[in-house]
């Protein structure tokens, strides 16, 4: 089985070079008519669409190279920690056997990944940028397998993803995404300890998020690092780019 990402009408998210930001509307604002706006960047990607009380924010690609700054003028920053933690609370909590079938590969870099799988780019992620309507494979465990505390810990993962949107959207998809959990899955690639990089991904009809860490661009690292983060959003079956805001307007 398998979810297919919707084909954007218009740019999709990918990266610009450093200290450039891209602003394009998308219709003027209206009560009546769906609307919105795209923004770009080297590691921002956000695309909006709304019409009366709703509105989709998808696709969204976020990134941090270094997502770690110990000593900044404002303080210690940890971009994504919060997903991050969440991530790794969700599989430690696991049975040794779910967590097994959770794990697609042992390790960031795994002999068993077939030719393709490491994108030069996008590396782990399977919903980057230019992957517009692509059929992706369902992996791992299903969310309904785990234990009612776990399905609360990927509920939490999963809002931790969805936090720029406002409460009452926020809680209108997330009411989406769980009312789907039997359709939904966990998976999971390398290992989980505190210090170690690892990709993440929970996928269903409705939703995609994903979490990986990289290998360096502005840094030299040349493995996954757990101070180089990309994040990303879809929404499955024709939800990105506002498309199903779209067709009910229409």
């Amino acid at each position: 089985m398998d979810q297919r990402l919707p084909r954007g009408h218009h740019r999709p998210a990918c990266r610009h070079e450093r200290g450039q930001l891209e602003y394009r509307p998308l219709r003027h604002p209206s009560g009546t008519q769906p609307w919105g706006w795209q923004l770009f960047g080297h590691y921002l990607g956000l695309n909006c669409m709304a019409e009366g009380d709703r509105m989709v924010l998808s696709p969204v690609f976020l990134g941090a190279e270094p997502s770690t700054i110990p000593d900044s003028p404002v303080g210690p920053i940890n971009v994504f920690s919060d997903r991050i933690d969440l991530a790794r609370t969700l599989m430690t909590s696991l049975a040794p056997a779910q967590q097994k079938q959770a794990q697609v590969y042992s390790t960031m870099v795994d002999p068993a990944m077939p030719a393709g799988r490491l994108h030069p780019g996008d590396e782990r992620h399977l919903g980057g940028c230019f992957q517009d309507n692509r059929v992706i494979p369902l992996e791992g465990i299903r969310v309904t397998e785990l234990s009612p505390a776990d399905q609360d810990r990927a509920t939490e993962l999963v809002a931790a993803f969805l936090d720029h949107l406002p409460p009452g959207v926020l809680a209108a998809r997330l009411r989406e995404v769980t009312a789907r959990f039997d359709e939904t899955w966990f998976s999971w690639i390398g290992g989980w300890a505190e210090d170690e990089p690892f990709y993440v991904r929970i996928q269903s009809p409705v939703i995609l998020v994903e979490l990986g860490h990289h290998c360096g661009v502005f840094l030299s690292n040349r493995t996954p690092a757990r101070f180089h983060v990309h994040t990303g959003v879809r929404t499955p079956n024709g939800g990105d780019y506002g498309g199903l805001l779209r067709e009910d307007a229409s």
